[in-house]
């Protein structure tokens, strides 16, 4: 297991998302601290843990509250012998569905504020053990990286929240301390480990399926295929021309491009000799009988023109 004989701090665990952060963490062998505000949220949460065979307790506290939070760190130290991984789940408390010309200063700054506040209190209590220990990662939930209409001061705080891991990472980190935030565009309402199945589309026989990942619900035009439909071949193209004026004229353009002509008979048959079957069966001669003439060329360089033919054995 990924987290064997670790110990993991969730805040804001009584929440859906520290819900299952916190449960996935128990399945991978950590013994979770689970802390927040709401002390009944709590103990479900720690209760459906040591059902599923994993090992946890529970701390109701403020994240605002700096004192409490770094008590608790040290609680968790001493029992644990060290803090290994601690998550940050707390909500924002913020105010959307108006623009920012509709909603007052305060309530644009509130969810600035607890982000920030809650954070360093929590990365400034754990911290001083993980650097003890060379060792551990603290994590907080942020939002989208993108601005969307009516969001108050939400985007601002989970950009001014990327500032302070930023910050965080570039301090703790030659101490071996790792600092993310993990960006969402959203959330589910609750956690649940047994989602519905997702609808599967039935293929024809001797069909295989495509590597492309469609759903069964996406609205298709009427023009478009399944994705378990082969796509027709390409067309093939044309037949070349086999007659020998075609050929010849073939040949002639290609070795134009090639190379320049030679208007000497010696080379004219030199190239002739290169493209036969025979020029290949003589290359593949013993060396001790390719080395009984000298080579001499077959004609001077033409000044115009040029001769690229190779040298032609004396006889």
């Amino acid at each position: 297991m990924l987290l064997e004989n670790k110990t993991a701090i969730v805040y804001g665990a009584a929440g859906s998302i520290g819900c299952a952060v916190a449960r996935a963490y128990a399945r991978e062998g950590a013994h979770v601290h689970l802390a927040g505000r709401r002390r009944a949220g709590l103990e479900a949460v720690v209760d459906v843990i040591r059902r599923a065979g994993g090992v946890a307790s529970a701390a109701q506290l403020d994240v605002l509250d700096k004192h409490a939070v770094q008590q608790h760190a040290i609680r968790v130290a001493d029992t644990s012998g060290a803090i290994d991984v601690c998550f940050n789940a707390t909500s924002n408390d913020d105010i959307q569905g108006e623009t920012l010309l509709e909603l007052p200063f305060d309530q644009f700054m509130q969810p600035v504020t607890k982000a920030l506040s809650a954070h360093h209190a929590i990365a400034t209590a754990v911290a001083p053990h993980m650097t003890n220990q060379r060792r551990g990662a603290i994590l907080v939930m942020a939002g989208g990286g993108e601005a969307i209409p009516r969001l108050g001061g939400s985007h601002v705080a989970w950009a001014a929240l990327a500032g302070l891991c930023r910050q965080l990472a570039a301090d703790l980190g030659p101490h071996g301390i790792r600092v993310a935030w993990l960006l969402s565009p959203g959330s589910p309402p609750a956690a649940d480990d047994n989602p519905p199945p997702l609808p599967t589309t039935t293929l024809p026989p001797n069909q295989k399926p495509s590597s492309r990942i469609t759903s069964p619900a996406s609205k298709r035009s009427p023009t478009s295929r399944p994705s378990w439909r082969p796509t027709p071949p390409e067309p093939s193209p044309p037949p070349k021309s086999t007659s020998p004026a075609a050929r010849s004229s073939t040949d002639a353009n290609h070795d134009q491009k090639a190379r320049p002509a030679c208007a000497h008979r010696r080379c004219r048959e030199i190239d002739e000799s290169r493209r036969s079957s025979s020029w290949r069966r003589r290359s593949r001669r013993p060396p001790e009988f390719r080395a009984r003439s000298a080579h001499a060329p077959a004609c001077e360089p033409d000044s115009k023109r040029g001769c690229v033919s190779r040298p032609a054995r004396r006889t």
